[in-house]
């Protein structure tokens, strides 16, 4: 039985914290994802990593994937591949095509699911401190496209005109001038209140304030660009006290992260206000090691966690017991491998509290350490002197340089969490200067190695907790970003 389908999925207004539940778990999950241009390019570094991505963007001023080679890339894909992802922005079936979508496929019995999103043309406004409805001053809304299928859309303006509620108007603003004149021409008031929404959620969220009458020159003065909201009514007089959003800390300062950190910094960040862009971060993948006898009668220094998993994966290979080894001493380096090994109840002779402090024991030369190729490194970085030649590589890291990696040459700043974020960050080379870029440390390994490569500007919080790095991002905002 066949049990492919696709997921028809809305991704929201643009922030990763507006994600619903499952459109986050079928992101993680699908085999291919189609997407269109304005989802938030970190949704595409949810994913797994064979995952294939293809984009479907319709660009307003560019090239246009057409609906139709849309809906045969679909059809051709569920033939292929287990879960089919739709990735659409806002909700699919509020101005973005998911209905003609899902009945095509119900017409060719193609088994299908449509996942709701938060759409801007509601959850837009929030942002801008505009609620849509208002007891005792807007008791509906009305949500319409300035943009249908062959140009400009055809509405009865007379009857527009004459609505108490809010009005919306999605992909509008190439049609300003006429949106507002035929308002106007046919009985609304030309001082009724008008909010236009750049990029609504996003830290480069754009707001000008008007009215019928003038907001059309005010739009061409902020040179205001798809995507757009605008809003008609009253409403948009409350967006001065209600607009916390443009009001946090870090609103319109763009940060850089790795990607393997983004479980907490990107919450911590967004709900400061930043616009948050992940870069890759390596993939390890643990190799089979290989131990003489001579090896198993020696004392084994583990520097990390991936040499632990590794030990473990050979032992069972070879169907090793641990009492086999009764003379063998273990040492764990560092914290987190000494807790691996008590995760699997075994209790290592000897703690190291880092690779600094290993350079400080006395060794006889008969060791042998198993650490991770990444480890090995800062090992050779940290102790120049020290022989490699009787370390066993027990993983590898694998890189991708990530969808969204045009887009690190905006970033204000880069959060550089340990050495391996670094290193990461240094395969972004033909997309940004990223020594000219201020790099925020947690810790000194980090800062020095930035200092060694000798970064312009470097930053470390007085305590290594990401509450005292977010302390010092937000002493350190520029002040154009800083409220008048």
């Amino acid at each position: 039985m066949n049990t492919n389908k696709v997921y028809i999925v809305g991704a929201g207004t643009g922030r990763i914290e507006n994600l619903t539940v499952k459109a986050k778990n079928l992101i993680e999950k699908a085999d291919i994802i189609f997407y269109d241009r304005l989802i938030n390019d970190n949704l595409l570094m949810l994913t797994k990593s064979d995952c294939k991505k293809v984009y479907v963007g319709k660009n307003p001023n560019g090239k246009a994937t057409s609906q139709d080679t849309i809906i045969n890339q679909l059809i051709d894909a569920v033939q292929h591949f287990p879960v089919v992802l739709r990735l659409k922005s806002g909700d699919p079936y509020i101005f973005g095509r998911g209905g003609e979508e899902a009945k095509i496929l119900y017409d060719k019995n193609i088994p299908f699911e449509v996942v709701p999103g938060i759409s801007s043309s509601m959850g837009g406004l929030t942002y801008a401190g505009i609620p849509i409805t208002y007891r005792d001053i807007a008791l509906d809304f009305h949500v319409f496209t300035g943009h249908a299928k062959d140009g400009e859309a055809k509405h009865d303006w007379k009857s527009i005109s004459q609505l108490k509620g809010t009005l919306v108007f999605m992909m509008g603003v190439k049609h300003l001038k006429n949106i507002t004149e035929s308002l106007i021409k046919n009985g609304k008031d030309p001082q009724t209140p008008v909010a236009i929404i750049e990029w609504a959620s996003r830290s480069h969220q754009k707001l000008i304030i008007g009215d019928l009458k003038s907001i059309y020159v005010k739009a061409l003065k902020a040179q205001i660009q798809p995507p757009s909201l605008i809003i008609v009514g009253k409403v948009v007089n409350f967006n001065d006290s209600l607009n916390y959003f443009m009001r946090k800390p870090l609103f319109g300062f763009k940060i850089a992260i790795p990607q393997s950190q983004s479980r907490v910094l990107l919450p911590l960040l967004e709900d400061y206000g930043a616009e948050v862009i992940m870069f890759s971060s390596p993939i390890k993948r643990i190799k089979t090691i290989n131990l003489s006898e001579r090896a198993l009668s020696s004392t084994l220094y583990f520097l990390d966690i991936s040499s632990v998993d590794s030990f473990i994966n050979w032992m069972i290979e070879e169907k090793k017991d641990w009492r086999q080894l009764a003379s063998l001493k273990i040492v764990s380096v560092g914290n987190h491998t000494y807790h691996r090994f008590k995760e699997i109840g075994i209790q290592p002779n000897e703690n190291i509290e880092n690779l600094i402090s290993l350079q400080k024991k006395k060794m006889n030369g008969k060791e042998i350490y198993l650490a991770s190729e990444e480890t090995s490194q800062q090992l050779q970085y940290i102790i120049k002197s020290f022989n490699m030649n009787n370390v066993i590589i027990t993983s590898q890291e694998e890189f991708n340089i990530a969808e969204n990696s045009p887009a690190i040459r905006e970033v204000d700043a880069v959060i550089y969490s340990n050495t391996k974020a670094v290193r990461s960050m240094l395969r972004y080379e033909e997309y940004v200067d990223y020594k000219t870029i201020p790099s925020y440390c947690l810790g000194n390994q980090s800062k020095k190695m930035l200092e060694d490569l000798e970064f312009k500007t470097i930053y470390m919080s007085e305590e290594g907790t990401y509450e005292s790095l977010m302390e010092l991002l937000i002493s350190q905002v520029p002040s154009e970003y800083e409220e008048d």
